[in-house]
């Protein structure tokens, strides 16, 4: 059965009625109210009709935006993880003869270091007003 939030949902008291069972499940599975319109009962034909209300879809749950703080150790974990294995690697090949390879090797270290670290920041800005870059 299909059922919508804020769907009103007829039920004859003291009735087995699978439409207000499923509508009572789907509510609970769907994690809103279903609740009984008081102000709308009415006795028909000596049985008491009572109505219920799926709830309203509830709003979306958005989590707060990072803070500053949590943005620094992001990057500093995220510099730890891709940046820092590159600057290792670069003063590795400084403590080695210097050739024209060596040389050729760390400046493309360095542009790949340096595209991390775009990439990190890309990846964690700092709360717009906070940025002391």
């Amino acid at each position: 059965m299909d059922f919508n939030y804020g769907d009103i949902i007829e039920y004859i008291d003291k009735t087995r009625d699978l439409n207000f069972e499923a509508a009572q499940k789907w509510a609970f599975n769907h994690n809103v109210d279903f609740t009984e319109q008081v102000e709308k009962r009415e006795e028909k034909e000596g049985k008491l009709y009572r109505y219920f209300q799926i709830g309203k879809e509830p709003t979306p749950y958005e989590p707060l935006p990072p803070t500053k703080e949590e943005q620094e150790q992001n990057r500093a974990f995220a510099y730890q993880q891709e940046v820092d294995p590159i600057t290792s690697h670069i003063q590795r090949l400084r403590d080695m003869e210097q050739t024209e390879e060596i040389i050729a090797k760390i400046k493309q270290l360095k542009l790949e270091r340096d595209a991390k670290v775009e990439k990190i920041k890309a990846l964690y800005p700092y709360p717009v007003g906070e940025n002391d870059e």
